[in-house]
């Protein structure tokens, strides 16, 4: 069970969509982050060779004002829900409510409205996470229009 979140999570940091602390950040020759910024995205394990249906949740906002300084030193925040899980993940699904418990215990300091936009896009980021995304799939772009 535990391999395979780490499977997920190794795909996800490959690829650039969990959380990436200022600290590890490499300078770019471009001013492109090599994460997903002001936007819902996800990433899935179905697709890996024990395939799982876990999928990464990645929230960023940076654009808006929510970066490092005000989440500890990461450019987002994550979480993981298994809302379709695959014969070899041998559990139970991982709701959208346990996925947002994980989020906001782990990121104290995300401001609420980004909770609210998380929530807000429900259907459709459980939607993704029952479909195979090797690469970050973007859900919802987050604008100003978001925090209120």
């Amino acid at each position: 069970m535990r391999g395979l979140h780490l499977a997920v999570a190794a795909a996800a940091v490959a690829t650039g969509v969990c959380g990436v602390s200022a600290a590890s950040a490499k300078p770019a020759a471009e001013p492109v982050p090599e994460y997903g910024r002001d936007l819902i995205s996800v990433v899935t394990g179905r697709h890996l060779p024990t395939p799982t249906g876990n999928c990464l949740v990645w929230a960023n906002a940076e654009g808006l004002g929510v970066g490092p300084a005000q989440l500890n030193g990461m450019h987002g925040v994550s979480m993981n829900i298994n809302v379709k899980p695959m014969p070899h993940d041998g559990m139970a699904a991982t709701s959208f409510e346990a996925g947002i418990a994980e989020l906001k215990s782990s990121f104290l300091t995300t401001p609420p409205w980004i909770v609210d936009t998380l929530q807000k896009h429900r259907a459709a980021i459980e939607a993704a996470c029952g479909e195979d995304h090797e690469t970050p799939f973007k859900v919802h772009a987050i604008t100003a229009a978001d925090r209120h």
